[in-house]
């Protein structure tokens, strides 16, 4: 039996959409266990590290307030 190009092309998008669904429920899953077990207190959620002087988030180094060239003497 052939089959369609037409048909052949629905059942693809038919498992292709099947496997999205599949992995959004997984990862939907997965981010809900995580923040359980975050409130639990189970796992330990690290706060943003912030500068003593000004209280700025800190990303990749130091804080230009502390120690930039017009760093306050």
């Amino acid at each position: 039996m052939r089959l369609s190009a037409r048909t052949a092309t629905i059942q693809v998008m038919h498992v292709a959409l099947a496997q999205t669904v599949g992995c959004v429920a997984v990862a939907g899953v997965a981010w809900a266990m995580v923040r359980a077990g975050a409130a639990k207190g189970a796992l330990r959620v690290k706060a943003p590290v912030r500068c003593a002087a000004c209280g700025r988030q800190k990303g990749w180094g130091s804080c230009p307030c502390t120690d930039g060239p017009n760093r306050p003497s």
